[in-house]
């Protein structure tokens, strides 16, 4: 559960908003407004309802009620009226999120700048207080100092979280499966194919449910640029990615295509895949305005991946130990159980991931979830309370840590064979980890450097 908005944030929304009751329009004084959650906020504790609600707003089940993206000014009466409602499947409530959305990005950039002129201001207030005598040109120049100085500590501020702590970006939410995920077809011949076009059909699973289990399989012969690489928590070991699913991606180079882009018809064969599997989206969920590109990137947790870094971090939401790879596949995408971050460049993905899969911060994350009220709470809740070192290339430890990674990398590499189950080759994996020198090294280093 996510905690209440602050001043600033309460402030920002209440002026992108225009000031105005999101329900009557009526003009609002901002003292005495209210916050309201689109989606009640009292369904955070009644799961069953919260995702049937969910459902009911084509929303996925992990969408975060207390998030700005649920949020909007209303005035006393409305807010009272609508209380614990169920808001109703109406135009009006789909309205209302679908703006909430849009407002978000605006509403987190306006508290920012809130936040930073709050620190001007009061700086200010200090130096005024002062018993200098200042004439008005003097103060001017002082008072653009000041601002340029608070912009520099806010960008030294974003490079040292950026640096100190794994981004906490999260994956792609991929669903529905049958009409994105994928594997290559090989019994056609080059004739249906080419060098750049891959045959594909659906690749179901067992977990898929209504309606979309019901659907038949999809086939087609798409463009090999838009058939990507999915790494999920089920393709992921320590220091290792094995065998990635395949994912239809409508991305061109510069956007993601709508069944409704121009663009779209100068790839054949994606068009004719896209707009089918469009055509089913809206059967299936009974129309709306949300269409399957906007699904697939719900959140930006897909577009955001793009342009593709060179060198990148992925470590997985587990509840019990910390599993990170490093990954260079410049066509991989990540799905929703991942989170990643981009590296400046191999040796600070590798040193990151050698400290990310080391039992030693794993030893320091529990202690955090052993005091915490909520034990269950993934590993990556805690990354933000456990300071990281960042990359220091000058450092010997650090630059041994690594090259010790990416000696378990080849290790962990030549460990996978067919004949393991996934399950089973993540114990193999921790086994021979605990067993090698490096990893024993490793260990040492990270202790250290952790201190």
């Amino acid at each position: 559960m996510s905690i209440e908005i602050g001043n600033a944030e309460r402030l920002a929304l209440f002026k992108v908003w225009k000031e105005r009751c999101a329900w009557c329009y009526l003009p609002l004084c901002y003292s005495e407004f209210e916050v309201e959650h689109l989606i009640p906020k009292s369904l955070a504790t009644n799961s069953a309802k919260r995702n049937q609600v969910l459902a009911l707003h084509k929303l996925p089940n992990d969408y975060d009620l207390f998030a700005l993206e649920n949020l909007a000014p209303s005035c006393r009466p409305c807010n009272q009226g609508k209380g614990r409602k169920i808001p109703p499947e109406a135009p009006r409530i789909s309205f209302l999120l679908r703006e909430a959305r849009d407002n978000a990005p605006a509403i987190r950039k306006k508290a920012k700048r809130f936040v930073q002129q709050k620190g001007i201001h009061e700086a200010l207030a200090v130096i005024e207080a002062l018993p200098i005598d200042l004439d008005f040109k003097e103060f001017e120049i002082l008072k653009k100092a000041a601002e340029s100085l608070n912009r520099k500590l806010e960008e030294l501020q974003e490079h040292r979280i950026a640096n100190v702590h794994p981004a906490l970006t999260q994956g792609a939410t991929i669903v529905p499966r049958v009409l994105l995920i994928v594997e290559e077809r090989r019994s056609l011949g080059k004739s249906d194919a080419g060098a750049d076009r891959v045959p594909v059909r659906s690749l179901r699973s067992a977990a898929e449910k209504k309606p979309w289990k019901n659907e038949p399989n999809r086939e087609g012969v798409i463009e090999r640029q838009f058939v990507r690489p999915l790494i999920s928590g089920s393709s992921l070991l320590p220091y290792y990615v094995r065998d990635p699913l395949r994912v239809v991606v409508p991305w061109d180079g510069e956007r993601l295509l709508d069944a409704s882009d121009d663009r779209l018809d100068i790839f054949p064969g994606l068009a004719a895949w896209w707009r089918e599997a469009e055509r089913v989206w809206q059967t299936q969920k009974g129309g709306g305005e949300i269409s399957l590109r906007d699904r697939l990137d719900y959140q930006n947790r897909l577009s955001q991946q793009f342009p593709i870094d060179q060198h990148r971090v992925v470590y997985h939401m587990s509840r019990m130990h910390m599993i990170a790879a490093r990954v260079s596949d410049p066509s991989a995408v990540f799905d929703h159980t991942l989170y990643w971050a981009p590296a400046s460049d191999a040796s600070a993905a590798l040193f990151l991931i050698a400290v990310l899969n080391s039992e030693c911060m794993a030893a320091r994350v529990r202690s955090l979830q052993a005091g915490s009220q909520r034990t269950s709470r993934p590993f990556s809740d805690f990354i933000r309370e456990e300071r990281m070192p960042s990359y220091q290339p000058d450092d010997t430890r650090h630059k041994e840590l690594a090259t010790l990674a990416a000696k378990l990398e080849t290790l962990v590499e030549s460990l996978d064979t067919p004949q393991f189950s996934f399950m089973a080759m993540r114990q193999r994996v921790r086994e021979a980890l605990i067993a090698s020198p490096a990893g024993q090294r490793i260990e040492k280093l990270v202790s250290e450097v952790l201190r």
